[in-house]
This record gives structure tokens, C-alpha cells and sequence, in this order.
């Protein structure tokens, strides 16, 4: 940090000395003034200090005296005059309210950006006449933005990004005509952008991007001559794009990105020969791309996503030879994969997914030496994986998904070592897995479900020490898990389901500790329960019903603090009659004695207590199945609202859940009645079962726990059978209902199914649930939720691009 270096030549008198000559010289005079300003600068900074939050002031704690030319922060001219103020990155907290900014007259540029500061900014920093450079961003400051800024007429930059400024950018900046830097994104701006802006003919640099912006996109930014940059993404702007934008010949870089743009793509656009970056996704245009794109030879990244682009990709793109970034997902392109893609060798990110593609994977992909993604999924491509997609070294990402792909994996995809995600689901890959996938030793996500795998599960992925998620379920793979996995520390998700694997389950499944999610039902695995997963104290999900599962399940399991499900039905379990888990909350909230006397209860009829920090007051894992319980043991007006509002919620987390409300009288009775209809419930969703006193209440707990997990063995058979042979059927109509839902891939249903279950559960699923259990965006989550919860939303038409029918 640059500190004050400037000296006076020659020592001020002491107060106290030799009085002064009767006349003093011009000199004398212009000294004592310099003096004056000097003091009167040290103390309007030394009170902003004082002003600041304790440990910024220690920060600060080389501001003291009266020559602030040697604080840190601070430069000075020949005559001692602050004309610098730089504290950028400094930890400050606090206002700006007790700056004095009419006490810095010579002041050139001031920068506090990177802080804590809060609060406005005032309107006296209009008195920063000389000031060339304002830089307060990366800040917490509010309200609007002082129209006295536009008196700064030196200014050449203003920076007020990334803060919380409201309201409307005032005119008044029209006025900074040697304005060549207008930073103001990542506010909560409003209204359209002001007409004025469309005189600062000076300026290079013009950023307006995350605010709240309306209206259409202005045809006086096209007077804008010198303009290099122009950001206005992520608002609300709508409409066409303005053609004056076609005037601005010395434009790099221009992002309209995540608007509500209508219309097609200009052909104008094609005249910015300057361009290198452009940015149009998230809006909603439509029409092919123009074939004047093509003559942008200076664009490096070209990202036209999420709109609703029509036709073939262009082969003109294969001669924008200088493109490392080209995005057209999301859109309605069709045809087939233009092989002049393969001449553009500086590409390193190349998305194509959700589009109509046809037609197979072209070998010549394997030419883009650079590429470090390539996402082709949720397409119509066809026949089988090129071999050489094994020579994209740098490949990071490469998600086939959700195609029509056949034939089996290329050993040669062993050949990326610096492959961390790979998604070849939903596909009809056969064969076998083959053994080089587990040389890909930095994979972290591998998908390879909804095939028709066989062979076994190959021993080499043993080798995957980053693997975090595994799916291989929906194939037919078939033998025992040979591979040890103590190796797999990092392993949180291992989907295993709708297989026919034999054995026993991995012993070691849960080496890392972290495991959160582990399915593996609907197979033909034997013997016990692995010992690691009594001390996984992560699961979140369990699912390992329609096995030959065997052991005492009272001593299978350990405390589970954060499981919303399990599922054990259709095994062979014996010993106890389950495990209860009860609530360290409400059990704190209970009589001693009564703690007591369930602990007995529990004891004589074979339940094993666990206490735990869970939603529910109790949950029993009996005959497999998981069985949620509130005991309301005294109800009175208090706890009304707060007993249903839980309810409500846990009725959404819960398949089973039950309520047992203790009414030992009549007013009691008719309280929760009156309260029951009130509130709105459903009749026997969840169920509410009233007694009389606490006792009965946990005694009826109990026996609805029991009743619920058993099952005569005919009807675990014939059920058993049933869900065999309809579970291919139901999850293809699974898939069907859920990706008809507008940005749902067959991904994301999967994720949901493994994640939550049944449509119906994914139905009554709130948007903070889908959030906190799958890694689902919050977008996605929203439409998930609006789909089953708003009828117009519902009723209009929806594609299922997998077959390209409205449903």
C-alpha cells in the first residue's frame, strides 16, 4: 500500500518561539494555509475512523496526529493535500456517514471497494470536485444511488457494483462526460435504463448486468461509439434486440444473457467484427441461427443456450476458428452434428444437450485435442460410442445420457485421466462393464444406469478413491461385488438397485463415513446387514427391500440423525421386533417416570431405544418398514397452530406417519376437534389416533408399529412377484410423468426417485425438501413444485423431448 512520501523541505515554527515579523511574506501565508488544510483533513479522517467498528480502527491504527500524508492508504501533492484515498480489501466496517468529503478538495480518486461497509452513500460526496475515479463496490450499501454523483464532472470511473443499491440509475450520470467505466451490476436496480446514459460518448466499459432492469433494450446505447463492452445480462429487459446495437463496430464483448428477449437472433450482429465474446442464453428467442455469425472470426465464446433456436446447427461455426466456448443446448435444434465442429481446435467446452440431434456420434469430436467438456445428452443420437472419444485427453465432463446409444463402453474412455464425471444413463449400452473405467482414477460421478449392462461389477473400481456418486441401477449385472471398497472414502450415493446381484453386500459399503444414500433393492443379495453401516451416521436414504437379506435386524442398525427413509421389507430378518428411535427433544420434555416406563414397554416387547435428534417424536424400523409417530401428550390452545404446522410438514418427509393425541376430557376432546377441522387436514392423511392417557398412547404406538411391519409370508411372495414384474413398467411411466415437466431431464427423475420415491411422494414434496435432498437447482425445484401444486401451470401442453409428443 502506497503511503504518503511527500516532505516539506523546510521545519514549521514552534508556537511558543520568537514572535513573527510585523509584515509576513506571500510564502508565510500560503504555508499557514497548507497547514490548515492538512489538519483539517487529518480530522475528518480521524473522526470516519473513530466511526468504524473496533477492529477496523485497529486496522487503521497508523492514522494518528495531524499529517495523514504518512497513513497508510493515503497519497498527497506538492502542497500535502490528500489526493488519494485507497483502502480496497481492508476488512472496514461501518458507514460512510461520518465522512466528510467536502474536507478533501484535491481528492483524485477514492477506493473502498472489497469492505463491509453499510449503509448509503451520501449525498455530499457531490463535493469530490476534482475526483477521476469512484470505486465503493463489493460493498453492503443501500438506497439509491445520489443523483449528485453527476456533478463528479471529472469523473472517468464509477464503480457501485456488487452492493444493495435500489431504486432507478439517475440521469443525472448522463451528464460525466469523460465517463469511460460505468460499473454498476450486481444491485437491485430498477425502472429502464435512462436515456442520458446514451451521451456518454466516451465510454468503453458499461456494465448493468444482475439487477432488476425493465423494458426494452435502448436505441441510444447505439451512439455509443467507443463502447468495448456492454454487460445488461441477468435483468428483466424485453422485447427484440435493438439493431442500433449493430452500430457499435467496436464492441468485444456483448452479453444480453438471462432476459425475456423475443424475437429472432439479428443478422446484424454478424457486423461486430471485433466480437469475442457473445452472450444470448436464457432468454426466449426463436428462428435458426444466422449464417452471419459466421463471419464473427474473432469470437471465442459463443453461448446461445436455453431459447428456443429452431433448424440444423450451422456448418459455418467450423470456420470460427478461434471459439473455445460454443453452447447451444437447450434448445430445439435438430439434424445431425456438423462435422466442421471438428476443425475448431482451440474449442475446450462444446454442450449440444437437450436438443432433437440425430444420427450417431461423429468420430471427428475425437480431433478437439482441447476439449474439456462435451455434454451430447438428452438427444436422439443413435448407434454406438466412438472409440475415439478415448483420445480427448483433457476431457473433464462427458454426459451421453438419455440417447438411444447401443453397443458396449469403448475400453479406450480408460484413456481419460482427467475425467471427473461421466454420465452414459439411459441409454441401451450392453455387454459388460469393461474393466479400464476403473483407471480413471479422478472420477468422482460415474452414471451408468438404465441400461442393459450384464457380467458383473468390474474389480477395477476399487481404484476410484474420488468417487463420491455410483449408479448402476436398472441393468442387468448379475454375480457378487467382488471389488473392496475401503479404497472409496469419498463415496457418498451408491444406487445399485433393479439388478440381479448375488452375494453379500459389501462389507465396507460405508468406509468413508459419508455415505448419505444406498440402494440396492430389488436384487438378489444374501446374508447380513454390513456391519459398517451401523456407524453411518449420514444416511439420509436406505433402500434394500426384495432381497434374501438375513440377520437379528434389532442389532443391524445404528442411530441415524439424519434418515428421512428406509426400506427393509421382503428380506428374511429375525430376532427382535425392531428398533425405535426416539426424539432427544421431546424426551427432555417428558417425566422422568414416563421415559421410564416406554424404556420398559419397549424392553418387553424386543424393541431396541435409541435416542436421537430426529423431526418426528418417534420413529420404528419394524419388519422393514419405517413408521413415523407425534405423541401429543398435553394438548392445550398453545401448541394448536405449532403441533398441525409440524404436522404439515412431516406429513411431506414421511410415507407413514401417524399422530397420537392424549384427550383425557371432554374439552380436550372437542378442542382438537374443532382445531382438526380448522386447520384443514385430510381424513387419514396422516392418521390421528386419540386416547385417553399416556400410557395407552405409547401402548397404541407400539401395536400400530408392529401391525404395520408384519406381513404374512404369502403376501410378501405374491406382492414381491407383482413389484418384479411391474417395476420396468412403472419406472418408464415414472420417467414419462416426470420429464414431461418442462426442464426435468430423465436424470433429474432419476435423482428424484432415488431420492424421494413415488410420484405421488415427488408431489407433496415441498421446493426446500427437493432442495435439501437431491442437488437439483432451485429453478428446477420450483417448476417441480408448480407442476403439482398449480392447475395452469399443469394443464398446458408439455414435451417429453424423448419422443417428441405433447402429453
Amino acid at each position: 500500500m502506497m503511503h504518503g512520501s511527500v516532505r516539506l523541505a523546510h521545519a514549521y515554527g514552534d508556537e511558543g518561539g520568537s514572535k513573527a515579523p510585523s509584515s509576513a511574506s506571500p510564502s508565510d501565508y500560503t504555508n499557514k494555509a497548507k497547514v490548515a488544510e492538512e489538519r483539517k483533513e487529518a480530522k475528518a479522517l480521524l473522526k470516519w475512523k473513530a466511526s468504524l467498528h473496533s477492529e477496523s480502527q485497529y486496522l487503521l491504527s497508523s492514522w494518528a496526529g495531524s499529517t495523514p500524508c504518512n497513513w497508510v492508504g493515503l497519497n498527497c501533492d506538492q502542497s500535502r493535500s490528500v489526493t488519494h484515498l485507497n483502502l480496497s480489501r481492508y476488512g472496514l466496517k461501518g458507514t460512510l456517514h461520518n465522512l466528510s468529503f467536502q474536507s478533501f478538495p484535491s481528492l483524485l480518486s477514492l477506493d473502498l471497494s472489497y469492505n463491509s461497509l453499510f449503509g448509503t452513500i451520501l449525498s455530499s460526496i457531490g463535493h469530490l470536485s476534482k475526483l477521476s475515479a469512484l470505486d465503493l463496490s463489493d460493498n453492503q450499501l443501500t438506497e439509491r444511488i445520489p443523483f449528485e454523483i453527476g456533478e463528479l464532472s471529472t469523473l472517468r470511473k464509477l464503480d457501485l457494483s456488487s452492493n444493495n443499491l435500489t431504486s432507478v440509475i439517475p440521469a443525472s450520470l448522463g451528464k460525466l462526460s469523460d465517463l469511460t467505466i460505468l460499473y454498476l451490476y450486481g444491485n437491485q436496480l430498477s425502472g429502464s435504463i435512462p436515456q442520458e446514459l446514451g451521451m456518454l460518448s466516451s465510454l468503453n466499459d458499461l456494465e448493468l448486468s444482475s439487477n432488476n432492469l425493465i423494458g426494452v433494450i435502448p436505441a441510444f446505447l447505439g451512439n455509443l461509439s467507443k463502447l468495448t463492452t456492454l454487460y445488461l445480462d441477468e435483468n428483466q429487459f424485453s422485447g427484440p434486440i435493438s439493431q442500433e446495437l449493430g452500430m457499435l463496430s467496436s464492441l468485444n464483448d456483448l452479453a444480453l444473457s438471462s432476459n425475456n428477449l423475443t424475437g429472432i437472433i439479428p443478422a446484424f450482429l454478424g457486423n461486430l467484427s471485433k466480437l469475442t465474446t457473445l452472450y444470448l442464453y436464457e432468454n426466449q428467442l426463436s428462428g435458426p441461427i444466422p449464417k452471419k455469425l459466421g463471419m464473427l472470426s474473432s469470437l471465442s465464446d459463443l453461448e446461445l443456450s436455453s431459447n428456443n433456436l429452431i433448424g440444423p446447427i450451422p456448418t459455418f461455426i467450423g470456420n470460427l476458428s478461434n471459439l473455445t466456448t460454443l453452447y447451444l443446448d437447450k434448445n430445439q435444434l435438430s439434424g445431425l452434428i456438423p462435422q466442421e465442429l471438428g476443425k475448431l481446435s482451440f474449442l475446450s467446452d462444446l454442450q449440444l444437450s437437450s436438443n432433437y440431434l440425430i444420427d450417431g456420434i461423429s468420430p471427428f469430436l475425437g480431433n478437439l485435442s482441447n476439449l474439456t467438456i462435451l455434454h451430447l445428452n438428452e438427444n436422439q443420437l443413435l448407434g454406438p460410442i466412438p472409440q475415439e472419444l478415448g483420445m480427448l485427453s483433457s476431457l473433464s465432463r462427458l454426459k451421453l445420457s438419455l440417447n438411444n446409444l447401443i453397443g458396449v463402453i469403448p475400453t479406450s474412455l480408460g484413456n481419460l485421466s482427467s475425467l471427473t464425471i461421466l454420465y452414459l444413463d439411459q441409454n441401451q449400452l450392453s455387454s459388460s462393464i469393461p474393466q479400464e473405467l476403473g483407471m480413471i482414477t479422478s472420477l468422482s460421478v460415474l452414471d451408468l444406469s438404465s441400461n442393459n449392462l450384464t457380467s458383473t461389477i468390474p474389480t477395477s473400481f476399487e481404484n476410484l478413491v474420488k468417487l463420491t456418486t455410483l449408479k448402476l441401477f436398472m441393468n442387468k449385472l448379475s454375480g457378487p461385488i467382488l471389488f473392496e471398497m475401503n479404497n472409496l472414502t469419498q463415496l457418498k450415493n451408491l444406487a445399485l438397485s433393479y439388478n440381479h446381484l448375488t452375494g453379500h453386500l459389501p462389507e465396507n459399503v460405508c468406509a468413508s463415513g459419508l455415505l448419505e444414500n444406498f440402494t440396492a433393492n430389488d436384487n438378489h443379495f444374501n446374508g447380513p446387514i454390513p456391519k459398517s453401516l451401523r456407524n453411518c451416521s449420514n444416511l439420509v436414504r436406505v433402500r434394500l427391500q426384495a432381497n434374501q437379506l438375513t440377520e437379528n435386524i434389532g442389532e443391524s442398525f445404528g442411530v441415524y440423525p439424519h434418515l428421512v427413509y428406509m426400506e427393509l421389507s421382503y428380506n428374511k430378518f429375525f430376532g427382535s421386533s425392531g428398533v425405535c428411535m426416539m426424539s432427544t427433544t421431546w424426551r427432555d420434555e417428558q417425566h422422568p417416570s414416563y421415559i421410564n416406563f416406554i424404556s420398559s414397554f419397549l424392553s418387553a416387547n424386543s424393541f431396541r431405544l435409541n435416542f436421537v435428534p430426529i423431526a418426528p417424536d418417534f420413529i420404528f424400523n419394524c419388519g422393514g418398514l419405517s413408521v413415523a409417530f407425534i405423541l401429543m401428550t398435553n394438548l392445550d390452545r398453545k401448541c394448536i397452530s405449532p403441533m398441525f404446522s409440524r404436522v404439515q410438514k412431516l406429513k411431506g418427509q414421511f410415507a407413514h406417519l401417524y399422530v397420537v393425541v392424549v384427550l383425557p376430557t371432554k374439552e380436550k376432546n372437542e378442542l382438537f376437534v374443532h382445531s382438526y377441522f380448522k386447520y384443514g387436514m385430510e381424513l387419514g392423511k396422516p392418521t390421528f389416533v386419540p386416547v385417553e392417557d399416556l400410557e395407552m398412547g405409547f401402548e397404541k404406538i407400539v401395536k400400530i408399529a408392529l401391525s404395520r411391519g408384519v406381513c404374512k409370508r404369502q403376501d410378501v411372495i405374491t406382492k414381491l412377484k407383482a413389484e418384479r414384474k411391474q417395476s420396468v413398467q412403472a419406472m418408464d411411466v415414472f420417467l414419462r410423468v416426470l420429464t414431461s415437466i418442462p426442464g426435468i431431464e430423465n436424470h433429474d427423475a432419476n435423482a428424484l426417485n432415488q431420492a424421494i420415491g413415488s410420484i405421488e411422494a415427488i408431489a407433496k414434496a415441498s421446493k426446500e425438501y427437493i432442495l435439501q435432498n437431491t442437488d437439483l437447482s432451485a429453478d428446477k425445484a420450483e417448476i417441480i413444485s408448480r407442476f403439482f401444486r398449480d392447475p395452469n401451470f399443469y394443464m398446458s401442453p408439455k414435451i417429453n423431448r424423448s419422443e417428441k409428443q405433447v402429453i
